[in-house]
């Protein structure tokens, strides 16, 4: 449901159904499924990403039938595993959107951290900043002890398809400019235009962009806003064991 945008995520494990939700409801199917669910374009999408398709052109039945009968175990294992990531990813980014904007701010620190910017001994390595007379920055991490290197970071709480544009990349490396830095990260849950992109590129301080889809696929790879609930260790045979004489 919320793949096909019938319900909203109105916080971490809360959501509200929506017009499209209750248009559905009123219908009286006799139940949801995958196929009901594919008359929406967004839905679609999920499940040709989900399946590593390149696109949401379905393949036909018999084709289908023979892939998984030359399917491994493991190629099961594999696909079911993109599948469930693909929905998480997918609720990861519902539920930042839906988060207090600051929470942004935060997981970007975290995420710097973890990635191994940072100094690890120091406790104030990674700052997010309350907003007032921030300057244009929401958050500060420090490469070293003594705060020589930093990377700033700025960071947009925006829906589905309202994208950064190119001024506010200009705005952002104005405040860098005021700080003397030349290294950020400027995240937003949305996306960046073209011309957006185009201007991180031209400028000969590094902007690194990351869009909401890549951030949750972020999130969900270094375990933040997410937890392990069953693993499962693949497992084959030692040849060599058996070969003892």
């Amino acid at each position: 449901m919320s793949q096909a945008k019938a319900i909203d995520t109105v916080g971490a494990g809360v959501f509200r159904i929506n017009e499209r939700g209750r248009n559905l409801l009123a219908r009286s199917l006799p139940g949801l499924t995958a196929d009901t669910l594919m008359e929406f374009p967004e839905f679609q999408a999920f499940r040709a990403k989900s399946k590593g398709a390149t696109s949401a052109s379905a393949v036909d039945s018999s084709s289908t039938a023979e892939a998984q009968t030359n399917d491994t175990p493991e190629d099961g294992m594999r696909s079911a595993y993109e599948s469930l990531k693909a929905a998480v990813v997918r609720e990861i980014l519902d539920a930042v959107q839906a988060a207090d904007p600051i929470l942004l701010s935060q997981i970007m620190v975290k995420l710097l951290l973890a990635m191994g910017y940072g100094d690890k001994d120091s406790p104030d390595s990674g700052i997010v900043l309350d907003g007032v007379n921030d300057g244009g920055v929401d958050g500060v991490v420090n490469k070293d002890r003594l705060g020589l290197s930093r990377v700033y970071i700025q960071a947009k709480r925006y829906k589905d398809g309202n994208n950064v544009g190119s001024p506010a990349i200009q705005q952002f490396s104005g405040s860098m400019d005021e700080r003397r830095a030349n290294e950020g990260v400027f995240v937003t849950t949305s996306d960046f235009s073209k011309p957006a992109i185009e201007s991180a590129q031209r400028l000969t301080k590094r902007i690194a962009l990351i869009n909401g889809q890549r951030l949750a696929e972020i999130m969900f790879e270094l375990g933040v806003g997410v937890t392990t609930e069953t693993a499962y260790p693949l497992k084959r045979l030692d040849s060599d064991f058996f070969s003892q004489g």
